[in-house]
């Protein structure tokens, strides 16, 4: 588990996957929270984990 803020978050998120861009960042709630699942040094999948309160 890593804990960081949004713009470290998507910084790593765009170094494995270019989609993960300023406009995804843009769109980020506060708070929120994501899975990334590797294998070996392979981005498996990411996953959003952070359910709002509605």
């Amino acid at each position: 588990m890593i804990s960081t803020h949004g713009n470290i978050m998507v910084l790593i998120m765009n170094y494995f996957d270019k989609q993960y861009d300023f406009r995804f960042w843009q769109r980020l709630a506060m708070p929120d929270i994501y899975q990334l699942s590797f294998r070996s040094n392979e981005l498996m999948a990411i996953e959003r984990i952070w359910k709002e309160i509605e």
